[in-house]
């Protein structure tokens, strides 16, 4: 859970807490103004963080494992409920595949280490998502809608999930919107530092489980200074008209109205998002297995080993990228982070060429399932 533990320093109060890599808290200084907080998410995760922080005060014990205990279980709640719901989908086609289903999100070690270890809360998200596939019309988008008020990420679902209805995509995008606009307007967060903040994610670089890694690693060793800052920004954006592009390729090849052309639908544009977003974040990989799962649970068994290829790619690049669980005991054990910075210092060219390495593969694999669908007879 990052650097949580800084929550126990008593010279800041906690105004809001989000994760965003790792534990990221927007405290209040006394020194500072209330404009210096900024948000990096739409604020549901912050109003969850901070009900959860309340609650810890409330129960008037003071231990930090147990303020980190409930922190993480909305995450795990919602993860179990997804596997659930993984069965439900898969148990109407075949109950023993669906059992299996179940079985391999609840214990596939990528999917632990980011809920239960790590504690991201994408799994929120992938509830609503899994919502969306099971409803129909209307609450479909509602669904939809909800998933991206929790994270910004089932944006990309909004074509398909809509079946292409106008109504249907506004619904998506309004629902997280205004009730994203009503909370920063009732907790008087700066409306320009909150649009410069969440905009700033739009086209944010950094390191990336992708091809995007070499962009990055050039950066960090100053061999793009001669760049303009306007090419940087439009590379940072190409993952938007790409999506739009796919979306309409999806919809000529798979359609959006079957069960089967919505779910190879989101593949598709989850797959293209991964290999043109300047930056992927391993937890994205999430919203790809769910998919996947579907897919070859129900569908085509044949894609079966590019799943697991994935899984495990996206795996080790996990556990690469965060000092080999290290930074994950971090909340337990601050000290640790003494020993990831002297193994950064030792390792860190090794380090970079493997997850260089891992983000290769995993965009080759990107597109081997993209060219696999497009090949598949329907």
């Amino acid at each position: 859970m990052g650097q949580a533990w800084i929550l126990h320093n008593s010279s800041i109060q906690p105004l809001w807490i989000f994760t965003a890599g790792s534990w990221i808290i927007i405290f209040e200084y006394p020194s500072l103004p209330p404009a210096g907080a900024t948000i990096g998410y739409l604020p549901f995760w912050p109003f969850i963080t901070s009900s959860i922080y309340y609650l810890y005060s409330a129960i008037g014990i003071q231990n930090r494992f147990l303020y980190y205990f409930l922190l993480k279980q909305p995450i795990i709640i919602s993860d179990l409920l997804v596997a659930y719901l993984l069965y439900k989908y898969c148990s109407k086609i075949n109950s023993a595949a669906a059992s299996r289903v179940m079985k391999f999100w609840l214990f596939v070690p990528f999917s632990v280490i980011i809920s239960a270890i790590w504690g991201m809360f994408d799994p929120i998200a992938l509830l609503f998502v899994m919502l969306s596939l099971l409803s129909k019309g209307m609450r479909r988008s509602f669904w939809n809608g909800v998933s991206i008020f929790v994270k910004s990420i089932p944006v990309i679902y909004t074509i398909p999930m809509s079946s292409l209805k106008i109504g249907r995509i506004l619904l998506s995008i309004s629902l997280p919107s205004l009730v994203s606009l009503f909370i920063i307007y009732l907790t008087g967060w700066p409306f320009a530092i909150v649009s410069r903040t969440l905009g700033s994610t739009i086209t944010k670089e950094g390191e990336s489980m992708s091809i995007w890694e070499l962009y990055y690693i050039m950066g960090s060793l100053n061999l793009l200074h001669g760049i303009d800052s306007t090419l940087s920004i439009v590379l940072g954006l190409f993952w938007i008209p790409a999506l739009i592009i796919s979306a309409y390729f999806a919809y000529k090849r798979f359609g959006f109205d079957s069960d089967y052309g919505l779910v190879q639908s989101c593949i598709m544009l989850t797959l293209v998002f991964f290999i043109f977003k300047s930056q992927v974040n391993e937890q994205y990989f999430l919203y790809l297995l769910l998919f996947m799962l579907l897919d070859v649970t129900v569908w085509n068994t044949n894609r079966k080993r590019l799943m697991y290829y994935m899984t495990l790619v996206a795996t080790i690049y996990l556990i690469v990228n965060n000092f080999f669980m290290l930074n994950f005991i971090s909340p337990a054990y601050p000290a640790i982070l003494n020993t990831v910075n002297n193994l950064n210092q030792l390792i860190s060219n090794i380090r970079y060429s493997v997850k260089l390495f891992l983000g290769v593969t995993f965009t080759v694999l990107n597109i081997l399932y993209i060219r696999v669908q497009m090949k598949e007879s329907i």
